[in-house]
């Protein structure tokens, strides 16, 4: 045996991801030390479940013109020439979507996307669903995912709110998926009970099919199971639907353990001490506040699943996010178009920020604190601090850490990306935890970048979590007038004590 060949074995034994080859060019691609292979590439193949990581709104209605383009009516759109839009549930195959852009601002009410390339066949005769690939949504596990990390994946995107099994698989197959895939995520089978009201037998054979694909395409294999769905959805719940769930569920796992992938049971998945199903229920329905409606999770939900998955993917996905330990290594010249990062100056917020826009009667208290090689792994500036409680305030409560007309920073043309490390401790009544990006543009209107929009969402969250808040890679438009960007925190009435959100050197990058 040679060296080689006993370093892979051992490589093996000891846990670690398979080696891949590339189909195209023959190259056999090896892990590094810390898990990953040479570039940090996803495939994400799911149903509403994964698609819901980007914010779905309804249109009135989409007419195609004829000439290549098709017009959207919805009611404030806020959306800008360029825009990325994907489009589900419209009339035709051919007006659903998924790598579309904005090609004209009519009104506030009104634009125009292009048509043509890959779709993803979830067509229905009611209005369609807009899809914000630039807004992620709060309610979506992949960027909980994404923000456990502290980087993002360079994602193929699969997923489609309504898709069976086979429609994914077939989105794949009209997809150039890159031969160099790290972790392929397969999150599906809720839509072939549910709607397309299958049996065990034929959604199986649908699942087995998709599963199999992206093994194929993969590094790596993630599977999820299917999560819980409520009983109190009468209109489309049953017990001989949910025996199929079940079985579904107990089956995925024994095939992904025999093609040698990932299973996740996302009925485990815990938030706060608390598991995503109910196990004390007659039927297995979600615990409270872990999802947003009978199907898809809430930011608590997500975030369980989300979380779940890094804790058994950190190894292959990479290393975690960048944190400097010098003022040096977050300055202008290492890419960083934010200066001051580090926080040095300003005597409650750091010199350039504000803490502002808190909500009538709620209770804000900014500071800032040292940064400790004890509590914080380095001595590197300070730490924005912000103190929160709702006090006497009425309804959904937030506050907003901001940044104001920053456009001159940004280069038309070129692809940012912002991101912000966090820790939150003391959560009782969390229900988002916004990072935005808000421009004005010259046409009257609007480009917004968002990470974990609130999306509507209305459970809660509690306890104390760490993370990246990472917006998603956007474009930069020609013609802004003004640029601000925050966090924002919101909270409910069950917020009765301060929660503390920390937050420590922003990073405002351009990629290449």
């Amino acid at each position: 045996m040679s060296a080689f060949s006993k370093f892979m074995k051992l490589f093996s034994m000891a846990g670690g991801v398979r080696s891949k080859r590339d189909p195209v060019t023959g190259v056999i691609r090896i892990p590094g030390p810390d898990g990953r292979f040479t570039a940090r590439k996803a495939l994400l193949a799911g149903d509403s479940i994964a698609a819901y990581a980007e914010v779905y709104a309804t249109a009135t209605s989409i007419t195609d013109n004829g000439d290549g383009t098709a017009t959207v009516v919805r009611s404030s759109h806020s959306l800008g020439v360029g825009d990325p839009v994907r489009v589900v549930a419209a009339p035709t195959k051919s007006l659903c979507v998924m790598d579309s852009a904005v090609t004209q601002w009519v009104d506030a009410n009104t634009f125009k996307i292009a048509l043509g390339g890959r779709t993803n066949g979830v067509t229905s005769p009611s209005g369609p669903s807009i899809v914000y690939p630039l807004r992620r949504s709060c309610r979506g596990w992949f960027n909980w995912l994404e923000t456990a990390l502290g980087e993002q994946f360079e994602t193929t995107w699969c997923a489609a709110g309504g898709a069976t099994a086979s429609k994914i698989s077939t989105l794949i197959d009209e997809t150039e998926v890159p031969a160099d895939i790290d972790i392929g995520f397969v999150c599906c089978g809720m839509n072939n009970i549910y709607a397309a009201g299958q049996t065990f037998a034929e959604a199986q054979t649908e699942i087995a099919a998709l599963i199999t694909k992206v093994r194929n395409k993969s590094a790596q294999l993630v599977v999820l199971s299917i999560p819980p769905r409520s009983s109190a959805d009468t209109a489309n719940w049953t017990a001989g639907k949910q025996a199929i769930h079940t079985k579904l569920n107990r089956w995925m796992y024994s095939f992904v353990k025999s093609v040698g992938g990932i299973y996740i049971n996302t009925w485990r998945s815990v938030q706060n001490g608390a598991t995503y199903v109910n196990a004390g229920t007659t039927n297995p329905d979600a615990t409270s506040g872990f999802q947003q409606d009978y199907t898809h999770p809430s930011m608590r939900g997500a975030m369980a699943i989300g979380y779940d998955i890094a804790g058994k993917i950190s190894g292959q996905a990479g290393v975690r996010g960048y944190t400097a330990a010098h003022p040096a290594a977050i300055g202008t010249d290492t890419g960083n178009l934010l200066t001051g990062s580090d926080f040095a100056t300003g005597t409650t917020v750091a010199t350039g920020w504000a803490s502002s826009d808190s909500t009538t009667n709620m209770t804000v208290t900014p500071s800032l604190a040292a940064r400790t090689v004890a509590a914080d792994g380095d001595a590197c500036g300070r730490n924005q601090v912000l103190s929160v409680a709702y006090g006497t305030a009425s309804g959904t409560a937030s506050t907003r850490f901001r940044l104001n007309n920053f456009q001159a920073l940004l280069t038309p043309g070129t692809k940012v990306q912002f991101r912000f490390p966090f820790k939150l401790t003391g959560a009782i009544g969390l229900n988002g935890l916004e990072l935005t990006m808000l421009g004005a543009r010259s046409d009257s209107s609007f480009w917004f970048v968002m990470a974990m929009n609130q999306d509507s969402n209305a459970s809660v969250v509690s306890g104390d979590f760490a993370g990246y808040l990472i917006t998603a890679p956007a474009i930069v438009p020609p013609d802004l007038t003004d640029l601000d960007a925050w966090v924002r925190p919101y909270i409910t009435s069950a917020q009765s004590s301060a929660l503390t959100l920390t937050m420590w050197q922003p990073e405002l990058v351009v990629l290449s």
